[in-house]
């Protein structure tokens, strides 16, 4: 029931909590291997999943100070457990999942970053018959910008405006930018 705490139980149920989150870390990790690189697959509509997926990941990174806290007061609360388990040792328990949660939203920003490339590098090739175009011909010198630039930058537009309310600007931000580094490059 709600209210009622047990001294007795606190370690069963702090061993309960860090195994919930190993097992959410664990299956999160199992899904970005087995989705990774299957952004081709045509019955796969992993853009949004990985937005959902991203989003939740977000939300629980948010939840685990609640917890630790919840876990430090109620470890300060009970007389034997405070002797054994210091409160620094809790957060340092945290810590470690939060940083691998954090590295898995890194990894599906990565593997976004991946599909816009691979979309935008579909018009890249068009770059190449730029001198061609204009070599041995009487043309005008170009006053405005080739199309292939608006078919390049097309999906990195579409996913900024259909994901502006999914994710934090920061991390759109970071998305967008990684991948016109790599873009640049190519």
């Amino acid at each position: 029931m709600d209210g009622i705490y047990l001294d007795q139980l606190f370690h069963k149920f702090f061993k309960l909590t860090f195994q919930l989150i190993a097992r959410a870390g664990h299956w999160i990790s199992d899904v970005l291997q087995a989705t990774t690189g299957q952004f081709e697959h045509p019955s796969l509509d992993l853009q949004s999943f990985y937005t959902i997926l991203h989003r939740d990941i977000g939300t629980f990174v948010l939840k685990l100070p609640q917890i630790e806290q919840l876990i430090t007061q109620k470890l300060s609360e009970n007389k034997t457990l405070k002797d054994e388990i210091h409160s620094t040792t809790v957060v340092k328990c945290f810590e470690a999942p939060r940083k691998s949660f954090e590295d898995y939203q890194r990894s599906i920003e990565g593997q976004i970053v991946q599909k816009l490339i691979a979309v935008s590098l579909k018009s890249i090739k068009n770059v190449q018959d730029i001198p061609r175009l204009f070599r041995k011909t009487n043309r005008d010198v170009p006053t405005k910008h080739l199309p292939y630039v608006d078919q390049i930058v097309q999906p990195v537009e579409d996913f900024a405006k259909q994901n502006a309310k999914n994710y934090q600007q920061d991390v759109v931000r970071r998305i967008l930018k990684e991948m016109f580094n790599l873009l640049t490059i190519q």
